[in-house]
């Protein structure tokens, strides 16, 4: 099998990590900019990767356990784009990439299994299938913001006390009520 679009997909999503780590400490819009566009050439690199695995297998990429992972890493990916789009927020950019980054990692770094054929299914259970994992990658994202909002509130107690470190990056996150929003917006997406 061809690895090209993999490592490619790889790069990308690395440098597109790295520059959204230095967006949160530098607050430059060109560094969010070109993060946003290196995570869309990962997407698709990502995506002809998932094609030609499902070609190669002569199935869907859900398959197997590699396949499914790394379908979830590219909706999780998709999921975070529509939601950076829609609120213009790249800040969350820097906690998802490694989520991303492991489920593609752990995908490819697997072991392949011998393929192994399986009743077949109709179009509607590959629907199904395929809009759960968009679920569980909304769901993933929303327990990411969930998270970083409870990160936040308590670093912000902390820095009204003064005794946090690292207040700088801290204030240069978005602002609480924004990571409401976000979280609504999932809300609304998963349902």
């Amino acid at each position: 099998m061809n690895h090209t679009f993999v490592i490619l997909t790889v790069l990308a999503y690395l440098l597109s990590m790295s520059l959204y780590i230095q967006f949160l400490y530098t607050g430059k819009e060109l560094t969010g900019r070109l993060a946003t566009l290196l995570m869309f050439l990962g997407l698709g690199t990502h995506y002809l990767a998932l094609l030609l695995s499902a070609r190669a297998s002569h199935t869907v990429p859900y398959h197997d356990l590699q396949g499914a992972m790394s379908l979830f890493g590219w909706l999780l990916a998709v999921t975070y784009l529509c939601v950076e789009i829609y609120h213009r927020q790249r800040t969350v950019g820097a906690f998802v990439m490694p989520i991303i980054l492991i489920f593609f990692f752990v995908a490819n770094l697997m072991p392949a299994r011998p393929h192994t054929d399986s009743p077949i299914h109709c179009v509607v259970f590959a629907l199904h299938v395929t809009l759960s994992i968009l679920a569980y990658a909304a769901f993933a994202l929303s327990c990411v913001l969930s998270g970083d909002y409870k990160w936040k509130h308590s670093v912000s107690f902390d820095l009204h006390f003064g005794y946090a470190v690292g207040g700088e990056v801290i204030k240069k996150i978005y602002p609480i009520n924004a990571n409401g929003a976000l979280g609504y917006t999932e809300l609304n997406y998963r349902f």
